[in-house]
């Protein structure tokens, strides 16, 4: 029966259809082990269906004439098998005459040789399809990628919306204020709950917080008349008249990591001072300045923050980020 095609084929479906079901709904070493079952289950049936195959061929093989076994040396009739080693007899080699099994011959020299022949131009051939493919795959193989950025070197460019949106955006979140240059033509958010516009102009806007610890100004200049370096030098210069021991910051942890403006890489420093008010003389601050350009305008970033309170300081610089991540160039992102 398991030989039967309408047996076996049912079989074999359902063995492969479970190894399937399995690696669906069961972890995976319960479907390996369940694997290795029906592996095991699919030999013995087909160990089983070779045996019969075997038996069934045997039976319809007519019984000859006795010889003698080459592989036992024992009489047996000449048939599919042995009768006393149980050898296939068609497996053993040919005499001279040209029959199998009988002992009293074996492979003529020149036969042995002649297969010897066979196996060598065999292996000679395989040698070539493999050189052959070899060949093919080197050929074929598609050339080495080429990196597209470098490690340190700004590349690509940041995300485009259509204009549309470009112009919508700004004052399309709810609790922000947009807020656009009249003379250079960027455009910012911030978040009306968080900053104040404190002064503005046609080129620039300062933005504090409600309790006045933090500042953040932004302010451009045609690229053609102020380089990025060149406004964040003139915006240095400009607090360091307006504040008592302006100095650069040298210290690793205070420094900016990636400056920019607007999503567009450029420079940055930090720098210490102190600022005097009615409420506090001479109050310790730290000042982020970022500037970059977009080819036709320079932007700068100025965040002031009280330098002896970390958790408002960084408060402070997040807003920023928020603020300055959003500017729009005129020209598009």
């Amino acid at each position: 029966m398991p030989g039967h095609p309408a047996v076996a084929i049912p079989t074999a479906a359902a063995l492969v259809i479970a190894g399937a079901v399995g690696e669906t709904f069961l972890s995976v070493g319960w479907w390996l082990a369940t694997v290795v079952a029906l592996d095991l289950v699919s030999l013995a049936l087909l160990r089983r269906a070779l045996h019969l195959g075997l038996v069934e061929e045997a039976a319809e093989v007519e019984i000859g004439p006795a010889i003698t076994c080459a592989n036992c040396g024992a009489t047996t009739a000449r048939h599919t098998f042995c009768g006393n080693c149980g050898i296939a007899l068609k497996a053993l080699p040919k005499d001279r005459a040209g029959s199998r099994g009988e002992a009293g011959g074996r492979l003529q020299a020149s036969g042995a040789r002649a297969h010897r022949h066979w196996l060598a131009a065999f292996t000679a051939g395989a040698l070539a399809v493999a050189a052959l493919a070899v060949i093919v795959a080197v050929v074929a193989a598609p050339a080495a990628r080429q990196p597209v950025c470098r490690p340190g070197v700004p590349c690509g460019a940041p995300p485009a919306l259509p204009k549309a949106l470009r112009r919508a955006t700004p004052s399309t979140f709810p609790g922000y204020t947009a807020w656009t240059s009249p003379a250079l033509g960027f455009s910012l958010r911030f978040p009306s709950q968080l900053w104040t516009i404190a002064q503005q102009g046609a080129d620039g806007v300062q933005l504090e917080t409600p309790d006045g610890s933090g500042v953040l100004i932004i302010v451009g200049a045609p690229q053609s008349q102020a380089s990025p370096q060149a406004l964040l030098n003139a915006e240095a210069s400009n607090l360091s008249g307006q504040t008592l021991g302006f100095a650069t910051d040298t210290a690793t942890s205070d420094q900016v990591l990636g400056p920019g403006v607007g999503l567009r890489p450029g420079v940055g420093g930090v720098f210490g001072a102190a600022i005097s008010s009615p409420q506090a003389p001479q109050t310790p601050v730290t000042i982020a300045i970022e500037s970059a350009g977009d080819g036709n305008v320079s932007i700068a970033a100025v965040t002031i923050s009280p330098a002896n309170d970390p958790l408002t300081q960084a408060g402070i610089y997040s807003q920023a980020d928020d603020t300055i991540d959003s500017i729009q160039w005129a020209g598009g992102p």
